[in-house]
């Protein structure tokens, strides 16, 4: 925070509830500027803090630097617009399983890196052919628009991609591209407006995240 604003920057910062738990203990109502002395680094902030609430027993804390200009609601709007930044973050760090390397090297590491952010890529751009070719084709009397599952076209890239990319000429890659697409087109998921699922699931490997992703 202190480097964001000796660089001029300004930003905008989601935490939880604990994060400076006695400064945030009584604050004058959901949108006020606090100023606050980190005991570890003697460093003194001032920032604002911003609350709203996103379900009947969630409240989201938003905490800036950007002290006046912008309301509750406009915050609330550009956290919004983050939403989608973090999807694709998680999608590339649990989905694609981003931290299980397959050596501990850094060329290794590096290798593993680039592999899953092109596998990200080609699994964005056949999602995005589909669910435009899925809106195109909508029945007006359906009850819900549908949109490509990404569990399933996670699962299609891993077993199919590196086929079409391995093939042999370009007539074949072409086909396993195609075919790739096509069985996307049945993998599709209904959107449901303003849904909140629980997700209260334990992890199998509390320790660690990521087994290393050892070669026999």
């Amino acid at each position: 925070m202190q480097f964001l604003n000796n660089a001029g920057c300004k930003y905008i910062m989601r935490c939880n509830s604990t994060f400076l738990a006695k400064a945030l203990k009584n604050p004058h109502g959901n949108d006020c500027i606090i100023t606050h002395k980190f005991v570890k680094t003697g460093i003194t902030l001032t920032f604002r803090v911003i609350r709203f609430p996103i379900s009947d027993s969630t409240t989201e804390i938003l905490i800036t630097n950007i002290l006046d200009k912008f309301s509750v609601a406009e915050f609330k709007h550009l956290y919004n617009l983050r939403w989608g930044i973090e999807k694709t973050y998680n999608c590339i760090k649990n989905k694609f399983d981003l931290e299980s390397f397959s050596g501990t090297k850094p060329v290794c590491v590096l290798q593993d890196f680039y592999a899953n952010l092109l596998l990200y890529n080609a699994l964005a751009i056949l999602m995005y052919e589909n669910n435009k070719k899925l809106a195109e084709n909508r029945d007006p009397e359906t009850k819900y628009v549908y949109k490509t599952n990404e569990n399933q076209a996670v699962n299609k890239i891993r077993e199919n991609l590196i086929k079409a990319v391995m093939a042999e000429n370009s007539l074949k890659r072409a086909y396993l591209f195609r075919k790739i697409f096509k069985q996307l087109q049945k993998e599709v998921v209904p959107v449901r407006p303003n849904r909140i699922c629980d997700n209260n699931r334990k992890a199998k490997h509390p320790f660690v995240k990521f087994s290393q992703n050892q070669k026999y």
